[in-house]
């Protein structure tokens, strides 16, 4: 009954807001229809076919940042034309100083501190979700699905929604460098895009952009950008496509084949191979309509050739989140995102088979998958910690999601997701696993600037006997609740935020990321901007403050605190923050002098916890970093963390993490990259009692000094997002000061896809 209420007073808010969509639409500027090419065209940067002179063009006159829709300083203009086939966008981008020109060769979706043109693309015009496509002067590409608000809180200096890199597409492109700026021409296949199903004539939103790093990252747009309205889609100009779309065959087809070669050390010193793999995978993609989408993958290749940035955790107390990467899982990633992290593809590790369904139609999305995986692995969470855990047993993941949009930038939704399993495969009663969730979210727009966000879960959860008696669960099924709501007031010089949420002692989320559970806590924060005006040697400075309160379900206190921080950007393209806590401070900087060359520092200091005896102390954390390209294709990144923490009887530990990344970008498609990662920790055993490890049940003493190096080369050859082959191998060593440093194991490994569409 409870669930039936909050469900009808959830509809009952919106639909009673404001449906102001369609109204807000026919003030949208119109930019015209894009014209049929009358000719074939070649992705070659020039821009010299007959048939770009009849494209309709679009001119960018508005600096948004750091102007505020001042008249833009360079000019530049889009050109649009299409085919049966493609959508075609062509850019001149002037400048009066073409050797300032910043840009380099690089992997796709790394050129983000180059001179770019690009467009971003709302097929639905449904202004809540879109399509980012961009290029540097040489043809890189990047391209990132962007999300509106309540879908990841705030917007940049540039006003602009939350995007997600990770997406990847099939298109074309190419760029030059000429005596008066540069050109760009981009082919997006309408294979590669979701749109509306249906003849006739369909209205896009369209917006194109540039970027111009100099002094100031300059950037301008084809719109102007109202500060004082959240809902950025809206802002979109629009474009007339005079025919949809022909909906051909659009099928994908992905092969793998991955070889892998592992070894480790032996007694008596040495390698020898503990594991040697040869997998073949198949993903494959159905466009069943322009709008629905079925992805199924037997034996998918979830190999990682990227490997997670590693993180110095010698004090941390929760779970470290990943982001996804694997191109399977991040199809409609946007529609499984709520404001509880209550699906975390990541928890599906080495699947056997999954099947995907994607669907859009008017102001409904559903989305669904199913998952055959093993081993099962989940987010184990306490009120003071959480760590990654599991067991061998293999489970079935499912989940399913459907949102209906309402008015102009709400949307109600109901998400539910169950994995099933048992820890040896047996179904017997004792060791069976089961978590269910369900419930339902909504974002609820009010006014241009004032948006609430609201999810409310129920969870029950049956974990294995075996595995319930190890970790200190229930051994019987048990339930459990999370809410949380945000209010949240985005506006051209205040912003504020007001929040809570709650977890119950028996919320579980296994296919989420749930890090805490057994609390409740609010929060308030609050702030101001301020704009620099011209010619002045800043450009923008806020300051913001916050409080928050954490208590357990019972209303014991676990966190009380309060800040201030203060943001500035200024010229040299330099940012900084500053931040204070009552307790600690934190500061950052970070500079680019030129268009090669990028510096950081930060830093962090004050009043600290050490977690592994609970006990106060002091800490002092270092992180300096830098960036460096030299010439068109050379790249080199160092990041260093340096962490020291004292308590009352002195030193308790010096940790010290550096990271090094050297790329060599032969061209568009070829890379060469060497990763060394060496980390140290020196401890002072005399403050460390003995300690308890909740994963292996084991007493254990910490060791007193730790070092290790990870090393990996790669050669990558990228024909498209899909069709790639890899080969390379990556080494691990550790010692100790009892075992001097000594090689642990070495991995080779070869992938080799092919992105096949009919």
């Amino acid at each position: 009954m409870r669930l039936a209420r909050r469900a009808l007073l959830l509809l009952v808010l919106a639909t009673s807001l404001p449906a102001t969509g369609a109204a807000a639409a026919a003030d949208r500027p119109e930019a015209g229809t894009v014209p049929r090419a009358a000719g074939p065209l070649r992705i070659d940067g020039q821009l010299d076919e007959a048939a770009w002179e009849a494209a309709l063009s679009i001119p960018l006159p508005w600096e948004v940042y750091p102007g505020d829709n001042s008249p833009a300083a360079t000019a530049t203009s889009a050109l649009l034309l299409f085919d049966d086939d493609n959508l075609y966008v062509g850019f001149r981008a002037e400048d009066p100083d073409p050797g300032s020109i910043r840009a380099h060769l690089t992997d796709r979706d790394t050129a983000f501190r180059n001179d770019l043109v690009g467009f971003v693309l709302d097929p639905f015009d449904d202004q809540r979700h879109g399509l980012l496509f961009a290029a540097n002067p040489f043809g890189v590409q990047m391209d990132s699905r962007a999300a509106q608000f309540g879908e990841g809180r705030g917007f940049n200096v540039a006003g602009a929604p939350a995007e997600d890199s990770s997406w990847d597409e099939l298109w074309d492109s190419a760029g030059r460098i000429g005596v008066s700026g540069f050109t760009v021409e981009m082919a997006i296949p309408f294979k590669s895009l979701r749109y509306p199903r249906g003849g006739g004539p369909q209205t896009w939103g369209f917006l194109a952009f540039r970027q111009r790093p100099r002094v100031e990252r300059v950037r301008t747009r084809s719109a102007p950008l109202d500060r004082d309205d959240t809902c950025w889609f809206c802002q979109l100009g629009r474009i007339v496509l005079p025919e949809a779309p022909r909906p051909g065959p659009a099928l994908e087809f992905l092969p793998t084949l991955t070889w892998q070669r592992t070894e480790a050390r032996v007694e008596g010193g040495g390698l020898d191979e503990v594991e040697g793999d040869t997998q073949v995978g198949l993903s494959a993609r159905w466009g069943i309509t322009p709008n629905t989408s079925l992805n199924v993958a037997l034996n998918p290749d979830f190999s990682q050739v990227e490997a997670d940035a590693l993180q110095l955790r010698v004090n941390d107390r929760f779970a470290v989140f990943y982001p996804e990467k694997r191109p399977l899982f991040l199809e409609g990633a946007d529609l499984f995102a709520t404001p509880i992290d209550a699906v975390y593809t990541r928890t599906v590790v080495d699947p056997s088979a999954v099947g995907k369904l994607t669907l859009r139609e008017g102001r409904d999305s559903l989305g669904a998958f199913v998952a055959r995986d093993e081993p099962t692995t989940f987010i184990l969470p306490f009120p003071d910690g959480s760590f990654a855990t599991g067991f061998a047993g293999a489970n079935t993941t499912a989940v399913v999601r459907y949102r209906r949009d309402v008015g102009r930038g709400s949307s109600i939704g109901v998400l539910g997701t169950g994995r099933e399993g048992s820890e040896s495969g047996a179904d017997d009663g004792d060791d069976r696993y089961r978590n269910l969730v369900g419930g339902l979210d909504g974002v609820f727009r009010f006014s241009p600037t004032d948006v609430v966000t609201a999810q409310w879960l129920t969870t029950r959860t049956d974990y294995p006997d075996p595995f319930a008696e190890r970790f200190g669960q229930p051994e019987d099924e048990f339930s459990g609740n999370g809410w949380t709501v945000e209010y949240a007031h985005e506006a051209r010089y205040w912003r504020w935020y007001a929040g809570a949420g709650s977890r119950s002692p028996g919320f579980r989320a296994d296919a989420g990321f749930i890090p805490r559970i057994d609390v409740r806590s609010a929060y308030l924060v609050g702030g101001r901007s301020f704009y620099a005006p011209p010619d002045a040697r800043w450009t923008r400075f806020s300051v913001f403050a916050e409080a928050e309160r954490v208590e357990n379900t019972a209303g014991d206190l676990l966190e009380d605190g309060f800040s201030i921080e203060a943001n500035y950007s200024g010229p040299l393209q330099s940012s900084g923050t500053l931040d204070y806590d009552l307790s600690s401070y934190r500061l950052f900087f970070n500079i680019r002098p030129t268009g090669d060359f990028t510096s950081s520092i930060n830093a962090r200091w004050g009043d600290g916890i050490d977690f592994v005896n609970n006990r106060p102390g002091r800490q002092l954390e270092i992180e300096p970093g830098l960036t460096w390209n030299l010439g068109r294709g050379f790249y080199l990144q160092l990041d260093d963390s340096w962490q020291r923490f004292t308590g009352a009887g002195g030193r308790l530990f010096d940790a010290n993490q550096l990271n090094t990344r050297c790329i060599y970008q032969f061209d568009l498609r070829t890379f060469v990259r060497l990763v060394l990662q060496w980390t140290a920790v020196d401890r002072n055993l005399d403050l460390y009692p003995a300690i308890d490890d909740p994963e292996t049940e084991e007493v254990e003493s910490l060791p007193a000094r730790e070092r290790g190096l990870f090393g990996q080369f790669l050669f990558a050859f990228k024909l498209s997002p899909q069709t790639v082959f890899f080969a390379g191998v990556d080494q691990r060593s550790a010692g100790t000061e009892v075992e001097p440093q000594a090689v642990v194991g070495r991995s080779y490994f070869v992938k080799f896809g092919y992105d096949w569409r009919p």
